[in-house]
Formats: structure tokens, C-alpha cells, sequence
């Protein structure tokens, strides 16, 4: 598929020299006329590789592409556990972190609401 971008952009540069080559100076007509030659050139690029993907497919019944990704379809996996620590998801052991805990049962008060302190 790059092959027939290079291809395409190549074909745009080559129709833009051989317009200079035949003496169009005018940017406003040889750019229009480079644009649609090389559009064209991507059309047949195209259709030369659905024609060649279409012929290859016809021929065979089944692909090396197929066959390769039949064959690890195929493949057990089985991937390690790490072996060492237990470790699951759920929250952990930790007690809660202290989110049960009440702040009224604080011995003492952290702000001091005092009136000598107001004055």
C-alpha cells in the first residue's frame, strides 16, 4: 500500500516536469492538471492490486495468513501467576484506614473556641 502512495506522488511529480517540459508555466494550469493525472495513476494502482489480491485469493483455498493465525488460535496459553506473594484486588487488610473512626472521640480539641481568644 506505501509502494503505491510513493507511486502516486512520483506520478504527480513526473507529470508536473513533463508539463514544464512542454512549456506550461502557468502554476494555475499544470498543478490542476498534475493532481488529476495522478489521481488517476492511484485508480489504476488500485485496481491492479485488487485485481492481483483477487487472483491470489481465487488460486488457493486457504492463505498462509490464515493458516498462521488458525495455528495460534490454536495455541493454549497459559500465562504464570508470579508464584510469589499473594496478592489480590479487593481493598487489602488494612482495617479501613481509619474511615470508621468518629472525631468527636478526640481527647482534645484542635481549635481552641475560647472567648480570651476573640478579645
Amino acid at each position: 500500500m506505501s509502494l503505491i502512495l510513493i507511486a502516486t506522488a512520483l506520478s504527480g511529480l513526473l507529470a508536473t516536469k513533463v508539463l514544464l517540459l512542454l512549456n506550461v508555466k502557468e502554476m494555475l494550469v499544470r498543478y490542476p492538471l498534475a493532481v488529476i493525472f495522478s489521481y488517476l495513476v492511484f485508480f489504476v494502482l488500485i485496481k491492479i492490486w485488487l485485481w492481483y489480491v483477487s487472483f491470489s485469493a481465487s488460486g488457493r483455498e486457504n492463505s498462509t495468513v490464515e493458516n498462521v493465525l488458525d495455528a495460534i488460535g490454536d495455541v493454549p496459553v497459559d500465562f504464570p501467576s508470579g508464584g510469589g506473594g499473594s496478592f489480590g484486588f479487593g481493598g487489602g487488610s488494612s482495617g479501613g484506614g481509619g474511615a470508621s473512626a468518629s472525631f468527636d472521640e478526640v481527647g482534645g480539641s484542635i481549635i481552641d473556641t475560647s472567648s480570651e481568644m476573640l478579645s
